[in-house]
């Protein structure tokens, strides 16, 4: 379980500057909103709404962009997270349970009923580390839903904040 943690790490593509830029270009939107909203009497009156449309679809286009690129991102590092995490964990322990039963000191005698009590000591021990291993790696993945759902509150509390501050 740690090397596939290693391993994530070393494979994890650079979220935190990824989510900088994200923000730094949602701030760059709204403050070109915020700009409209100020000074829209002259801009009617001289005839630039053509101009200011045109560099609010620019800013759109450059935030859609980059948001596709950062949720492209998540899908492929969520996909192989889930595969180290989950799956290469659970294979790997798999073949460490079947050694032993197979080969070491937990070798059934040859009657049928010690090869089916191997087989359902194995199928147990199989079940339980499998188990344990999908929810590691559920453990690891939620880190990332958790964050979003700091951020997402983090968002709702600093809406009320300024709301509150415009009806003062």
């Amino acid at each position: 379980m740690l090397g596939a943690g290693v391993i994530t790490g070393v494979l994890s593509p650079p979220f935190g500057r990824l989510m900088s830029t994200e923000q730094q270009l949602e701030g760059e939107y709204r403050q070109l909103h915020s700009r409209i909203r100020t000074h829209s009497e002259s801009i009617a009156f001289y005839g630039g709404q053509v101009r200011e449309a045109s560099i609010i679809k620019q800013r759109f286009k450059a935030l859609v962009k980059h948001l596709g690129k950062v949720l492209h991102t998540q899908w492929w590092f969520g996909m192989i997270q889930d595969c180290f995490l989950k799956y290469l964990g659970a294979t790997f322990a798999v073949v460490l349970i079947i050694g032993p039963f197979f080969g070491g000191n937990l070798r059934p005698d040859s009657s049928t009923l010690g090869r089916a009590k191997m087989l359902s000591n194995m199928r147990y021990h199989t079940s339980v580390i499998i188990s344990l291993f999908q929810a590691m790696g559920t453990l690891a993945s939620s880190s990332r839903r958790l964050s979003r759902v700091r951020l997402a509150y983090m968002h709702n509390q600093l809406n009320m904040l300024f709301q509150s501050k415009s009806v003062l």
